[in-house]
């Protein structure tokens, strides 16, 4: 099967008229894996055309608001499009996000949590065992360096060995280095521009420097740059060197 990554929103913590909050879908044709839940994550999966009854999981890094504020809205929405069987929606998380990951449903979902979410908050954040998987993929958990904890997610298809990797929020570490290397696709966030390293690290961030030496030193294929500001782009693809780099715009969909 052809893998398929659909970009419902590029942007970072601050929203420009043409980058949506984060989150992507990594469509397997059998079924949907989302990777963080920004604002207006629902309004772009139906604007998608994306089949609400194959989202099998949503995954998110971390507690921030950029990257969870779309959740009780997509709940919402999925619910009365016709997913409505208990707990057919399943949510993962790292565990010291589960206290504002059940409040914010609790608070804003307008449903009964039970009806349709299961929850799952896991410990294993070393990337060493799989926290979820099921006939097509294993899902593994890494923990980065960000302003709060936060982690990277590694998704590998049973059938053909691809390998998806999703940063997260981070400053550039060893760690996400060696959690990519070899990666099919590794989407990894570039808030700032080249020239503000400093400030990047300094709040737990990346640039778009950055993120192209994480991919040349974890020897990715491709490096699709997300979380991104206000950075200007003349091509929405380029390489440096082997290394094959997309800038991709809201709704774009790359194959693997």
């Amino acid at each position: 099967m052809r893998l398929r990554i659909v970009i419902l929103g590029s942007g970072g913590y601050v929203s420009t008229p043409d980058r949506g909050f984060p989150s992507i879908i990594v469509d397997l044709g059998v079924g949907y894996y989302m990777f963080d839940v920004g604002e207006y994550t629902s309004r772009q999966f139906f604007k998608a055309k994306l089949n609400p009854h194959k989202l099998k999981a949503i995954f998110i890094t971390h507690r921030h608001g950029d990257h969870v504020l779309g959740l009780p809205g997509l709940i919402i929405n999925l619910y009365s499009a016709g997913v409505t069987g208990k707990g057919s929606i399943r949510v993962y998380a790292p565990y010291w996000c589960e206290k504002q990951v059940r409040e914010l449903f609790l608070n804003y979902g307008g449903l009964r949590e039970s009806v349709i979410l299961e929850y799952n908050f896991f410990r294993e954040v070393s990337g060493g065992k799989p926290v979820y998987s099921d006939d097509y993929v294993e899902v593994y958990a890494m923990e980065m360096e960000h302003s709060v904890p936060s982690v990277a997610y590694k998704l590998i298809t049973r059938s053909s060995g691809k390998v998806i990797v999703y940063s997260g929020d981070t400053k550039p570490t060893s760690r996400i280095i060696d959690f990519s290397s070899g990666a099919d696709i590794l989407v990894y966030e570039a808030s700032f521009s080249e020239g503000e390293e400093d400030l990047a690290v300094s709040l737990g961030h990346s640039t778009v420097k950055h993120a192209i030496e994480v991919a040349a030193k974890a020897k990715v294929k491709k490096l699709i740059l997300f979380h991104l500001g206000l950075q200007k782009f003349t091509n929405k693809r380029f390489n440096v060197g082997r290394l094959e780099v997309i800038v991709p715009s809201d709704l774009d969909e790359i194959y693997v």
